[in-house]
């Protein structure tokens, strides 16, 4: 199983992480420790992007409403990017949708600011 992410600040606001490859069971621990970093930031708000995730399990749902809590219970908001429709049917069998932000593109590496789809 292969797994990359990181945190990146993309304004004063907020910040991503940017996840690659495949979230199971294997990787929960250290996408908990990557997503409790990008909470513990300044920024207010958190954007997920999973766009380029090719395999995301229960764990890694997991991992993303305990972040989404935390960052509730710090006055934050989490939203979700990029989620393919796996995800979001899995996010909507566990009642977490909401966290989906459905205004919103996954940002690529080239630095381009988030943009509304069209």
């Amino acid at each position: 199983m292969s797994f990359v992410g990181h945190v990146e600040a993309r304004s004063a606001e907020t910040v991503a992480i940017v996840l690659e490859g495949e979230i199971d069971a294997s990787v929960e621990h250290e996408l908990d420790e990557l997503l409790a970093r990008a909470v513990a930031l300044a920024h207010p708000r958190v954007i997920v992007d999973l766009g380029e995730v090719t395999y995301f399990g229960c764990r890694g749902a997991g991992a993303l409403i305990r972040a989404w809590a935390a960052a509730a219970e710090a006055g934050k908001t989490l939203h979700v990017v990029g989620a393919n429709d796996y995800i979001r049917k899995l996010a909507t069998t566990l009642g977490i949708a909401k966290m989906l932000e459905p205004r919103l593109q996954p940002q690529r590496r080239t630095g381009d600011a988030l943009r509304p789809r069209r």
